[in-house]
């Protein structure tokens, strides 16, 4: 069934103290959906096509008699396993074909019809701190510029500004603008990302995952310095550090609120064996 996944009882905040929060922030607080909705065009890289789909095979109006008065209606949706509000399975990236936590990638592991280590289905629900890092915001901007790359010095400013610092355990939410494009997918692929730096400055916090409102967090216009590699943050966070990424999120309505602390909860689906799952989090404030 895969290896077993960081959950709130390994860090700090014991799972009481959580549940008594969200209880009081469910009396006080509101509640921010933070996924973004799927429909036929959504955002999807080349190698994320057909993206998402959605057909009726059955219909009310085909079914409707005078001797059969209750119809149905059902769909099938196709889509593939990285677009919308998603969150990367563990299994999703390797490096040197391994992947954490030393996984060797074989073909036990690696099967036509999934992974038997570290697929979607390990990944428990996630109740957890969560930490707003609005980076457009800190620079008076409603989106980074797409050829803007995200630096060390850009999170330490939100910090400072926002009064908060990422703990170990936290679900960590760096927020660019970009999710105000969602509906126009060429401008919304054109994102912004972090550096390498500033990937090694969260994981070194411990954070429990990544979340933003890209496509990836890894900028379009920088690679790793010593390798070269574009995907670096999949590298650091994913195959090295087991840290879930969530991406393609609407971090929004959280921005408006300038609501920067919150209890965050994700619900992944059960994908047996898949590199990622869609996921529904919330955040509650």
């Amino acid at each position: 069934m895969g290896e077993p996944q960081k959950n709130q009882a390994n860090y700090p905040n014991s799972a009481v103290v959580l549940v008594d929060s969200v209880l009081q922030a469910l009396r006080e607080g509101r509640i921010y959906d933070l996924a973004q909705a799927n429909f036929q065009g959504i955002p999807a890289g080349g190698t994320q096509q057909p993206g998402f789909a959605y057909q009726l095979y059955r219909r009310h109006s085909d079914e409707y008699s005078a001797n059969q008065r209750r119809t149905q209606a059902s769909g099938v949706s196709i889509m593939t396993d990285h677009v919308g509000t998603h969150i990367d399975a563990i299994c999703h990236q390797a490096y040197d074909l391994e992947f954490f936590p030393n996984i060797k990638v074989d073909r036990s592991i690696e099967t036509p019809t999934g992974f038997t280590r570290q697929g979607a289905e390990t990944i428990g629900p996630i109740i957890s701190r969560g930490v707003l890092l609005d980076v457009a915001a800190s620079k008076d901007l409603d989106s980074l510029p797409i050829d803007y790359t995200i630096t060390e010095a850009d999170l330490e400013g939100c910090t400072r500004q926002e009064g908060v610092v990422p703990q170990e355990g936290d679900a960590v939410l760096v927020r660019t603008g970009s999710g105000r494009f969602w509906r126009d997918p060429p401008r919304y692929l054109q994102r912004s990302g972090l550096d390498k730096d500033s990937v090694k400055w969260l994981a070194g916090k411990s954070i429990s995952l990544l979340g933003c409102d890209m496509s990836s967090p890894d900028s379009l216009t920088y690679a790793d310095p010593d390798t070269g590699d574009s995907r670096f943050a999949h590298i650091i966070l994913l195959a090295k550090g087991g840290v879930h990424i969530i991406e393609n999120m609407f971090l929004e309505e959280l921005s408006r609120a300038r609501c920067y602390r919150f209890i965050f909860i994700g619900l992944p689906i059960k994908m047996v064996g898949a590199t990622g799952a869609p996921i529904r989090p919330i955040a509650i404030a």
